[in-house]
């Protein structure tokens, strides 16, 4: 029975099923992946119903934090790791900085494809995670940036986001 403030939702037998199972391995309950689910697909939709003018309204916040870049390859279950600098980031992107020495090696910006940001936005010594598609690149004379979307975060990773982002407005931190 749903309670006060929830609603019931039908689904197939067989999504449920592969929802109770995926919450069982995530140690969460049905309902609360569902809607974890339910809230990033909805923050995607609106994000990218946005009118590109509208996309630059989350505010840039130059940063300097040290980060992971995941890139895959072509064979399944294989990518490589290496380190970056977060530049800035915002709600919508993120612009890492890379020695000029890299620019040739780094395989996600000749194929346009998804790259994967690893960083730590709280001393909770808890990895927020995002995945982005490159949208530009800038060079100067000692360093390669790249500025890309976010197209993919947990809800875990937006709350810290959203939590940084908030402290960093407030002055507590940069």
């Amino acid at each position: 029975m749903a309670g006060p403030g929830r609603k019931i939702v039908h689904i197939r037998e067989e999504l449920h099923n592969k929802i109770n199972l995926v919450a069982l391995q995530e140690n969460l309950r049905p309902s609360v992946l569902l809607e974890m689910i339910l809230r990033d697909f909805i923050r995607e939709k609106e994000f990218a119903a946005m009118k590109p003018d509208d996309k630059r309204r989350f505010t840039r916040k130059s940063v300097v934090l040290p980060a992971m870049v995941y890139e895959s390859s072509e064979e399944p279950n294989v990518g490589r790791y290496f380190a970056a600098t977060v530049y800035d980031i915002s709600f919508g992107g993120i612009c890492l900085a890379f020695p000029l020495e890299r620019e040739n090696k780094i395989e996600f910006l000749n194929a346009r494809s998804e790259y994967e940001v690893i960083c730590h936005l709280s001393d909770s010594g808890e990895l927020s995670r995002f995945k982005c598609i490159p949208h530009y690149v800038a060079r100067d004379d000692f360093t390669l940036k790249v500025g890309g979307s976010i197209v993919e975060a947990s809800a875990d990773s937006h709350d810290n986001l959203s939590q940084y982002l908030t402290q960093c407005h407030a002055g507590s931190v940069l």
